[in-house]
């Protein structure tokens, strides 16, 4: 099925893919992805109220869909539920796919009941946000506006699991967002911290194949860019996120 309009073309399975005008540089572009038609309805029209600032550029019902327009639409947001089961493409894909296009920044969607793999992907793949579907209706819209303006919106319980950390300034931190500032060779660096506690630096330069001030040169490079300040923290850090660096490797 070919859905068209005078902005872009884009071709999707059933259902109805709704695209718009493109709207004017100051409202918030926002892509939908749910598989429920009924709430997807609703949350349009929450989100295109008068004074929302937000204007709704599609709404799909699966991932593969989505990403086929995220390339073409380049939305601000992708409001995303990251509970659909069936389709070849993965949320964790999907977010990561918008997030590397460098213009989406996501936001998820979803009840307070889902799948903690489901939210660690997700997080781990760069999405910055995430609201329940069980919160005021208000919340949905201050989450967009605050994750379009560049912050983060997670809850405590977020920040609990380890996904995110606070910084010194009190700012949060996505830890997916602060590994992948590590090059290759610091992320190698932090994975050594984490399986050799404790030990000196002249040993893990060493292992590494490196001199001491060379390695002294990337921890203040490492530090900066974790908001850490010892190579105590660093081995923490390295040993609690361990999987997520391995992943950015």
């Amino acid at each position: 099925m070919l859905i068209a309009s005078s902005a872009c073309v884009v071709r999707a399975r059933a259902p109805a893919v709704a695209i718009r005008e493109a709207p004017q540089k100051s409202r918030i572009r926002v892509m939908l992805v749910n598989n429920q038609p009924i709430v997807m309805w609703g949350l349009e029209r929450l989100l295109e109220q008068e004074k929302s600032e937000v204007d709704v550029v599609a709404m799909l019902q699966n991932y593969a869909e989505a990403k086929s327009a995220l390339t073409e639409l380049k939305p601000d947001i992708l409001l995303v539920d990251v509970g659909i089961r069936a389709g070849v493409v993965s949320a964790g894909e999907l977010v990561a796919h918008a997030v590397a296009t460098g213009q989406t920044r996501v936001l998820i969607f979803s009840s307070e009941a889902m799948n903690r793999e489901d939210l660690a992907h997700s997080v781990i793949s760069g999405a910055v946000g995430l609201v329940y579907k069980e919160e005021a209706t208000q919340s949905l819209i201050t989450a967009i506006q605050q994750v379009y303006a560049g912050g983060l919106w997670f809850d405590g319980k977020v920040l609990k699991n380890g996904f995110i950390q606070r910084k010194g300034n009190g700012e949060l931190q996505s830890i997916a967002a602060a590994i992948a500032l590590l090059s290759p060779k610091e992320r190698l660096i932090a994975l050594t911290f984490a399986d050799m506690p404790g030990a000196q630096n002249k040993v893990i330069s060493a292992k590494l194949c490196m001199g001491d001030h060379t390695l002294r040169n990337y921890l203040t490079s490492i530090f900066a860019k974790l908001d850490i300040t010892n190579r105590f923290d660093l081995f923490t850090f390295s040993t609690r996120h361990r999987h997520q660096i391995e992943q950015h490797s």
